[in-house]
């Protein structure tokens, strides 16, 4: 059963994030810019950030005319107090909001996973490849990783010396693992990282 939540929605004009209550849209500054789910901001997708519903839920949302498109909840990003939901460009558009530059959507919740994001969770992971006893093991698993396209980081803590992988989306995940079990190294342990790009 879809269960469902309604917003009204004003919109003013801005450069890059268009003022709204309870929803708007927000092209990112940086090209670059690496979503809260680890993949890049598209402009070709329906998405959005949310500060209510967590990562991986879907919701419909449908303007004054009765057209709808799905938009899928991909990004965390600060907002005030006010708004509950930004779309990105390309839903924004599909929407006809950017064009008319006020609205009242209805957003209905038509899915939401079950496994929610853990509270701290930034969209990345590091790996823990291995505890080594020599600089020289250190340096050696370092030149090892990072010619494989990895970007190792070595941590030196009362005499322990721990090599990891960092920086890698949660999309990229599996393959990583994947490829340090070929390396030789089966038994990682994967943690959450900081998102480089905040």
């Amino acid at each position: 059963m879809k269960k469902g939540l309604v917003f009204t929605v004003l919109l003013l004009s801005s450069a890059t994030i268009i003022s709204a209550i309870g929803t708007g849209f927000y092209i990112p500054d940086k090209t670059d810019y690496i979503n809260r789910e680890g993949t890049s901001y598209s402009d070709s997708e329906n998405n959005a950030a949310s500060s209510i519903y967590p990562i991986g839920t879907i919701l419909e949302i449908t303007n004054q005319e009765g057209n709808s498109e799905s938009v899928y909840v991909n990004d965390r990003i600060e907002m005030p107090p006010d708004r509950r939901i930004m779309l990105n460009r390309h839903a924004a558009s599909q929407l006809a909001v950017m064009e008319s530059g006020y609205d009242d959507l209805s957003v209905e919740v038509v899915f939401i996973p079950e496994k929610q994001e853990d509270e701290g969770n930034q969209g990345w992971y590091k790996f823990l490849v291995s505890i080594v006893d020599t600089n020289e093991e250190a340096n050696n698993l370092y030149s090892i990783l990072q010619s494989n396209g990895l970007r190792p980081s070595v941590s030196i803590e009362n005499g322990r010396i721990d090599v990891f992988v960092r920086y890698i989306p949660q999309y990229q995940t599996k393959g990583v693992d994947t490829l340090l079990e070929n390396l030789g190294y089966p038994n990682t342990v994967m943690m959450d990282d900081e998102n480089p790009y905040i």
